[in-house]
């Protein structure tokens, strides 16, 4: 019987990953909203699914582990996040759980759960069409409540230039975020939670393009931290994944470091994309 890996995307970006399940002997079926996939010829099957298709993805898994013994599945954006965890949940597999991937993919209600925890956050309020804002102190970063990848975030450093990104903003989600901005290095880090144990994997720094954009454009480890601060980079990951109630599975964090400070901007269920 094989042991069966659904893989949610084979986009560029996952040609890592996938290459990785295939070396680690494992069956691997991937999908991808794009039939055309660049990554999809490293997969032993392919299917046109979006990773948004939870009911698609779910079927799908339950047909493999009837065939074979499916023993996960894997995304890493957050796009497929909602499907892995449901597939985990109705197959019994080892991972993150719907309620812990709805909170965490809920920006502002995340940081309330890892504030109360002792988990230092950047301040802010969400905001909807209806909802009027005002008092800003600039500068500010406004942003999607439920976005990724960087879409839809805006620097935002006078008043007259704050509509514009909010609009900019609700092209993205219905919920729009006002935080105040937090300046430093960017660090990331991942890891997997097991039985509610954190097993570090990696550290790097991240390096943004300049300001307003604020874009990340690339990275690199090992990171010039001593290892009193790696560790506690690392133990603030793994109380943000307990906040949030991840007990297994892999963990991203995004923080940022300055004057032997960190702040956590946000943690979910996945590996950094690449």
């Amino acid at each position: 019987m094989k042991k069966v890996l659904l893989h949610i995307g084979a986009s560029k970006l996952q040609e890592n990953s996938l290459n990785w399940a295939k070396e680690a002997g494992l069956y691997v079926v991937a999908t991808d909203i794009d039939v055309n996939a660049p990554s999809k010829h490293i997969a032993d099957e392919f299917y046109n699914i979006s990773g948004k298709d939870v009911k698609s993805l779910l079927e799908l898994s339950k047909k493999l582990n009837h065939l074979n013994d499916l023993v996960g599945a894997y995304c890493n954006s957050d796009f497929g996040l909602h499907a892995v965890a449901e597939i985990n949940s109705q197959l019994s597999l080892k991972g993150c759980l719907p309620e812990s991937v709805k909170l965490s993919l809920n920006k502002l209600q995340a940081k309330e759960v890892m504030s109360k925890k002792g988990v230092t956050v950047p301040l802010g309020f969400t905001m909807t069409k209806s909802s009027k804002y005002k008092n800003l102190t600039f500068p500010v970063i406004i942003k999607p409540a439920d976005s990724c990848g960087s879409q839809g975030v805006s620097f935002i450093e006078q008043a007259q230039d704050v509509k514009i990104a909010i609009d900019k903003a609700y092209n993205y989600s219905n919920t729009v975020m006002i935080e105040e901005y937090v300046d430093g290095d960017g660090v990331d880090t991942i890891g997997i939670m097991h039985d509610g144990n954190f097993y570090p994997y990696g550290i790097g720094l991240r390096m943004f393009s300049k300001l307003p954009y604020c874009f990340p454009i690339h990275g690199f480890s090992p990171i010039e931290l001593s290892e009193s601060k790696v560790k506690l980079a690392y133990l603030i990951t793994e109380k943000a994944a307990l906040a949030l109630g991840i007990k297994n599975g892999p963990i991203k964090a995004d923080l940022l470091y300055k004057n032997g400070r960190f702040t956590l901007l946000e943690l979910t269920p996945r590996f950094h994309g690449d």
